[in-house]
């Protein structure tokens, strides 16, 4: 029986301990958003006067004396107010002196204004800097009150003093409402801070702060303002209508946000700097002014199932080195982009919306990387990821990504960027289609109507020679497959057409400058249109007058004459040469590229020109010579511009269908295209050129010649369109420069 009744008494122990050791979690973490309270305090005290200060009358209790006796008592006291005594409506009680709770002499005693009528208001405007002050080790507990006023604060804790507030209203200070310094920490339940003259709540030092269920609102600078290395953690609270922030951040400041909701401010909802760290999970962050979200410095920022929109500008700004992390995050609706990253900062997002925003969905700027995995880019104004690095910037990754009703091409990356390896369609032999990328590169394949990718389909490696084989069985009708390559270095090239249905009124366009998509926009397709083209067996020398000042444009042109061989079926070979150069014998053609200033008459406004003739049977003869603009910066002319151009030079018109083709011209596309370009040559343009090429052909030959050969075969056409119509052809603009950032007043 002994031992019977030890082992439970051992038992019993031990679960009381298990239960003492979760106390601290339930209380942290539990559905009850109040504090802890006591069941049975050791003494009630009633304050029966409506003076604040001493009183030496018996039986005369003022809110001052029974703070005096609480303190006194090492046990636990709560003060009541006489419900006979203060029976107005919100009684007013002024404190001339500030209420002091310093040391441990006693215990943690609460002070409860709850009235039949109301509750109690405490009026510190008298006080020369705070109402109510906690220091040393002092604790207190402050419920059901109003305070009101003070001249520089209205609470202000320091040392390593405890405040606890249980439906406590904060307001009009000529500082912040509630002031922490040192090691001081404060936890709120159901309270509101309003309407003080600089911050809600300021910590300073190692402050922590812990607030539930709580509204701060309407404060001049701030709802809460970090500075130090405080801690804040804020559980479905609304921060929202203050100054300049919602929330300020500095230093080494840490916040932890849970089902809070930010809004309505004139800067950013929420600012960064130092090495700030915040993390949001169910947040919803609305309505800045200007910004969500403003990061400078080296600040770390993990969202998690939170929403920005509706911000007049940016979503989210970041500056310097931070680090920005999005889990099922959506970015919604602001007017302009929905995240732009400057310097080397860095952004992750996985499962991520970027949707209806008024620039790129994402811009990456300067050395800034990203890395988004399965994420979608919905709706935005220019570009879903917009990197305008000039082949300069940092390195973008882009996994299982979908991508949906942008108005300019998926992934941007600066018309210099050439690395990685577009994905390129080389020969077409029905019903494969053999492409090239980087080698070893991962290749992802989509599916869509205009381009983008809107739905994913699978992923494969390319070869060691960046060779990669398609069935085009794999395209439904009236879509079209797009791809990019990842290399092993992390980087993601963008978007490019490699197959699709064929579609007469394209392959018109490029090959007989006729039809409805042609520049000419006629309604039917002319099938007596003479195609141009190089007589069998020509070896064209693109010739670089003179070098180039970096090397972009010569790698670039180094890899078109490369694939000129494939991509005319062999029928045309090619070589590139810098200087002055020669034909060695009546096969070989001189095509000089020259380089001058973008003001040049001869460019009209664009990029490059090519100058062209070809004789009665439409075939090229000399002399042909490409201008191109000349970039800024001694940067060099356009690659891409070159690649345009070059498919000028083998027979190419322009096609006015935006992604489906390199060769957009500045036209704009008609309603439902994409109004942007492809990187490089397209699956519709190397199928025109295998058609233009074919070995079947004559030396003239006629659009309409070509159908009745079978080379340009009958086709159902499906539809490929589906962006709605924009009347503004624009093309990948830069972001604008830094903003620079406001400091807390």
């Amino acid at each position: 029986m002994r031992s019977s009744v030890h082992n439970n008494t051992f038992r019993l122990h031990i679960l009381s301990v298990v239960i003492a050791l979760c106390m601290p979690y339930v209380a942290a973490s539990g559905e009850n958003n109040s504090p802890n309270t006591r069941l049975a305090p050791h003494n009630i005290i009633v304050v029966n006067s409506p003076l604040s200060g001493p009183s030496n009358s018996p039986g005369i209790t003022t809110l001052s004396a029974a703070l005096l006796q609480a303190i006194g008592d090492p046990q636990d006291n709560e003060i009541v107010f006489a419900p006979t005594v203060f029976c107005e409506p919100n009684p007013v009680i002024q404190l001339t002196a500030p209420l002091l709770v310093a040391g441990l002499q006693g215990g943690h005693n609460r002070i409860d204004g709850r009235l039949p009528n109301g509750r109690i208001v405490l009026d510190v405007s008298p006080c020369p800097d705070a109402g109510i002050i906690l220091c040393g080790d002092g604790r207190l507990s402050l419920a059901n009150l109003i305070l009101r006023g003070g001249n520089k604060r209205t609470i202000l804790l320091k040392d390593r003093s405890h405040l606890v507030c249980d439906h406590l209203h904060i307001e009009g200070a000529s500082g912040p409402g509630l002031a922490l310094f040192q090691r001081a920490t404060a936890q709120l339940f159901n309270c509101r801070i309003a309407d003080h003259l600089t911050h809600g709540i300021e910590l300073h030092d190692q402050g922590i702060l812990r607030i539930d269920n709580s509204r701060i609102t309407t404060n001049r600078q701030s709802g809460i303002a970090g500075f130090g290395r405080v801690r804040i953690e804020a559980r479905q609270c609304r921060i929202e209508h203050n100054g300049d922030w919602n929330m300020v951040l500095k230093q080494e400041s840490q916040a932890h946000l849970i089902e809070c909701q930010l809004g309505d401010c004139r800067f950013a909802n929420i600012d960064l700097s130092g090495l700030a760290s915040l993390q949001t999970h169910r947040c919803v962050i609305r309505n800045g002014e200007r910004f969500g979200l403003f990061a400078t410095d080296c600040p770390t920022i993990q969202l998690i199932d939170t929403e920005l929109s509706h911000h007049n500008g940016r979503g989210i700004e970041m500056q310097g080195e931070g680090r920005l992390s999005l889990i099922r995050v959506q970015i919604e609706s602001c007017g302009d982009y929905g995240a732009i990253l400057f310097g080397r900062s860095a952004i992750e997002a996985i499962d991520s919306v970027v949707l209806d925003n008024a620039a790129h969905g994402v811009c990456l700027h300067d050395q800034a990387t990203g890395r988004f995995e399965r994420c979608r880019f919905v709706q935005n104004r220019f570009s879903g990821i917009g990197c305008a690095d000039d082949g300069e910037g940092g390195t973008v990754q882009v996994r299982q990504c979908l991508f949906q009703g942008n108005v300019l091409r998926p992934i941007y990356r600066g018309p210099l960027h050439i690395d990685p390896l577009v994905p390129t369609p080389l020969s077409i032999r029905a019903p494969f289609i053999e492409c090239v990328a980087e080698p070893r590169a991962e290749i992802e394949l989509f599916l869509d109507r205009v381009g983008e990718a809107e739905q994913y389909l699978t992923t494969m490696q390319a070869d060691s020679n960046g060779r990669f084989t398609i069935d085009s069985r794999l395209v439904p009708e009236g879509y079209v497959m797009t791809a990019t390559a990842t290399t092993h270095s992390g980087a993601t090239s963008e978007f490019n057409v490699i197959a699709g249905h064929r579609a007469g009124p394209i392959i018109s366009a490029l090959l007989g400058k006729t039809g409805p998509l042609s520049d000419e926009a006629v309604p039917h397709v002319e099938t007596g249109a003479l195609l141009r083209r190089w007589r069998p067996g020509s070896h064209l020398i693109l010739q670089l007058e003179y070098p180039i000042p970096t090397s972009l444009t010569r790698t670039y042109a180094e890899y078109l004459v490369r694939q000129t061989k494939p991509w005319t079926a062999g029928a045309i070979t090619a070589e590139l040469r810098e200087g002055e150069s020669k034909p060695a014998n009546h096969t070989q053609v001189v095509i000089p590229v020259s380089y001058v200033p973008a003001s040049y008459p001869d460019l009209i406004d664009r990029g490059g020109v090519i100058y062209m003739r070809w004789d009665t049977r439409g075939l090229f003869v000399e002399p042909m010579r490409i201008l191109l603009a000349d970039g800024a910066d001694n940067k060099g002319p356009c690659p891409r511009i070159l690649a345009h151009e070059w498919g000028h030079a083998l027979g190419l018109y322009h096609a006015r269908v935006g992604l489906l083709s390199r060769m957009q011209g500045s036209r704009p596309p008609p309603p439902g295209l994409v109004n942007d370009f492809s990187p490089t040559l397209t699956y519709y343009d190397v199928l025109a050129l295998h058609m233009l090429y074919h070995q079947s052909n004559q030396q003239s030959m006629t659009l309409g010649q070509l159908a009745n050969r079978g080379v340009m075969w009958p086709q159902r056409e499906g539809q490929l369109v589906r962006v709605d119509d924009s009347n503004e052809p624009i093309f990948s603009p830069r972001p604008p420069p830094l903003v620079t950032p406001a400091s807390p007043r």
